[in-house]
């Protein structure tokens, strides 16, 4: 278990850097929060497509068909999630509030087109340890529900790498970075209560059923004969079934009949033994 308190200054995620949108090449850092944030506190150029990219995580040296290492398919480990916010509706000091207000360790810094008017930010939130790629997805969800589902769709995306630092175009920057103490968001186990509940699973459709069949004996339509005379035990298909039932019965209406486990029509029971395979298909 990590201490909160004692190790944010000393505890080190690995972060990877791109120097430009291509990522033909890569850079890996073992950085604390706080050094991530002079770095980024420290980093110019003289426009935002110039400036290098950071991602916490590890990546491989597969690359695309274009030379890019920057891709999911070459994701070998994540160290923490980032959540970017583009909505210019919260403020830079309103969204670190929110956080805090969880209890969880991170650090924030403002996008390099933000300015006071169009307020555009992001977090940083490490992991205690290196997880597996599929992970970062889980935790990503209980974070920006937790946050109120503000952030960007593509803060989602595995491979998704951010600019940072300054860019000196922009005559209304107002570029600042901060340290958020707290918990390793992977600690968290209060925040399972944002996992979307497992959906229960649908009651079997039969295909073929074993069946015991009684009806009366002073019906005489051809439909009901043919059931009838199948001996009790016998196997007949859900359309059979229904069909020998009531002759209306449409093929939407037999994955209905076939759950029901029994089925009463207008002259005879039939009670469902067995069934031998599920998935009632349409023919």
């Amino acid at each position: 278990m990590h201490d909160t308190v004692s190790d944010i200054d000393t505890h080190k995620i690995t972060i990877t850097i791109f120097m430009d949108q291509y990522a033909k090449k890569k850079g890996v850092r073992q950085w604390t929060l706080a050094e991530m944030r002079d770095k980024i506190l420290q980093t110019t150029a003289a426009t935002k497509k110039k400036l290098p990219w950071l991602k916490m995580a590890d990546f491989g040296n597969k690359t695309t068909d274009k030379g890019s290492l920057r891709h999911d398919a070459n994701v070998l480990a994540v160290t923490g999630i980032e959540l970017d916010y583009d909505a210019e509706m919260i403020s830079f000091e309103e969204g670190i509030d929110q956080f805090k207000q969880l209890n969880i360790r991170g650090m924030g810094y403002t996008t390099p087109t933000n300015t006071s008017t169009k307020m555009r930010w992001r977090l940083m939130v490490p992991f205690s340890r290196r997880l597996p790629p599929p992970e970062r997805r889980v935790f990503f969800k209980r974070l920006h529900a937790a946050m109120g589902g503000i952030f960007a769709p593509e803060s989602a995306t595995l491979s998704q790498s951010y600019y940072f630092g300054r860019a000196l175009d922009n005559g209304a920057a107002d570029h600042r970075a901060t340290v958020v103490g707290g918990r390793f968001l992977d600690l968290c186990d209060e925040l399972t209560s944002f996992d979307e509940p497992t959906p229960s699973p649908s009651p079997p459709l039969l295909d073929t059923i074993t069946i015991t069949i009684t009806t009366p004996r002073h019906h005489h339509l051809s439909r009901r004969r043919q059931a009838r005379r199948r001996k009790p035990g016998s196997s007949i298909t859900c359309r059979e079934l229904a069909t020998a039932i009531n002759p209306s019965t449409t093929v939407s209406m037999i994955p209905s009949f076939a759950r029901q486990g029994r089925m009463r029509g207008s002259t005879a029971l039939i009670s469902i033994v067995t069934h031998s395979r599920p998935n009632c298909r349409k023919s």
